[in-house]
């Protein structure tokens, strides 16, 4: 099972991948994770339904012994939880759904057993990592990912309900717009999301408990007004009809 992250990937990675697992710790010690990103991202140069096979099947075995991963979270493994939210990141720009999928998965599982085990520090440690200052990080990988696959942006919430414990206003308010182009691209971009979160397990309740509700909907009534420009009205009022339907009672309240 392995003795710290790197190690824990590593024998993982070798397993699925066909690897002896000196080479796989090497990939995963890469700057920037090449190696990685090229199996999970391209399929590792192959062609076919079976490219992106050993990729799911990695991810789907980290997912599946996450208990024992969880234990190492939990103990001093410096670097580990970076590393382990690095490389389950890296499939959120795959070209394959599930590589997304199972990456969604596993970020999701990591940040839930954090909680879990009462580790505050960690948490907050995961979510900087997730939405660094600026407009970069693994965000803008996950808002890129809900762009390409549209069918999976239900399986993105539990990534941001998880990882964003108790901040889901900070990320809709602060963090997400930060990365997004204009004041349209935000209305558009929350009018979509809206719509696959409030179908998630835990999504309605989440979205209205922290405020994304309140927040979005006076949002997008400032800008439906006629000093915007067209694009950003129109994009303002589609966000107030998906409002309106999927949270009416909250909207009333809003």
């Amino acid at each position: 099972e392995g003795r710290t992250c790197l190690e824990f990937l590593a024998l993982s990675l070798a397993h699925h991948a066909g690897l002896q697992p000196q080479q796989a710790a090497e990939m995963l010690q890469e700057a920037g994770q090449p190696r990685v990103c090229d199996l999970l991202q391209e399929g590792a140069g192959l062609q076919g339904p079976g490219a992106f096979l050993a990729g799911v099947q990695w991810l789907e075995g980290v997912f599946a012994h996450s208990q024992a991963l969880a234990k190492l979270l939990t103990v001093l493994d410096p670097g580990g939880l970076v590393l382990t939210l690095d490389t389950a990141h890296r499939g959120l720009l795959s070209q394959n759904r599930e590589v997304v999928l199972w990456s969604c998965r596993v970020m999701a599982r990591i940040a839930f057993d954090l909680h879990a085990a009462g580790e505050p520090h960690s948490a907050q440690v995961a979510y900087e990592w997730f939405a660094p200052p600026g407009t970069g990080g693994p965000l803008t990988a996950a808002i890129r990912a809900s762009n390409t696959h549209r069918t999976v942006r239900a399986a993105l919430f539990p990534v941001y309900e998880q990882l964003g414990k108790g901040r889901l206003r900070k990320l809709f308010s602060q963090d997400i717009p930060a990365r997004l182009k204009s004041d349209g691209d935000f209305s558009s971009f929350v009018a979509d999301a809206v719509a696959a979160f409030a179908g998630a397990p835990g999504g309605r309740e989440a979205l209205a408990s922290q405020g994304v509700v309140s927040y979005c909907a006076s949002h997008s009534l400032r800008e439906a007004a006629p000093t915007y420009p067209p694009d950003a009205r129109a994009a303002a009022v589609r966000l107030l009809v998906e409002l309106w339907v999927s949270f009416p009672a909250e909207f009333l309240g809003a």
